[in-house]
């Protein structure tokens, strides 16, 4: 684990508040503005020096400004590079998407809310050659599209392959 530190970037604090069981409430302070220059210089830095040790690159983003568009594609190139695949997860924050910032990359998970926002004329009944769609805009071979009570579809190098949801009791979805 590495962390990278700015002083001037405030800590994220969720907060929620449960009565018997149930949240009543919750809210999040967010510092979502993006990082600097010299951050992501030493990110970029930081995977140069240990790639050759990765088994793959795997990116999360959750949209609260680590990942700016040139860190995204310079993540993606690094991944190339070293002949490392990657694995990409990002949300659609305030109805826009970023993840043709990571166009190449190897794998997308996606909800529909996320495929929309890729493609916007994409048919969420129609979904095998709305995926191969999103493989092409995304230039991948893998594709997943996560269904939430309804399971995946996966696009995985021109094969589709269907998987059901587990059942579970969802306590609290955030």
């Amino acid at each position: 684990t590495i962390f990278f530190k700015e002083s001037e970037r405030k800590t994220t604090v969720k907060e929620r508040f449960w009565s018997a069981g149930h949240r009543l409430l919750g809210w999040d302070r967010l510092d979502n503005h993006p990082i600097t220059k010299k951050t992501e210089r030493q990110i970029v830095q930081f995977v140069k020096r240990r790639a050759a040790s990765f088994d793959k690159i795997i990116v999360s983003d959750y949209r609260h400004g680590l990942l700016t568009k040139s860190l995204a594609s310079g993540l993606v190139a690094l991944a190339k590079k070293n002949k490392k695949p990657m694995y990409i997860d990002s949300q659609v924050a305030h109805g826009d998407g970023n993840h043709l910032w990571y166009a190449g990359a190897d794998l997308f998970c996606l909800n529909v809310k996320e495929a929309i926002s890729i493609d916007p004329h994409f048919d969420a009944v129609r979904l095998k050659p709305s995926l191969k769609t999103l493989a092409r805009k995304l230039k991948t071979r893998a594709v997943i599209l996560k269904l939430g009570e309804r399971g995946s579809l996966g696009f995985l190098r021109g094969l589709y392959i269907a998987s059901s949801a587990l059942r579970v009791k969802a306590v609290d979805t955030t």
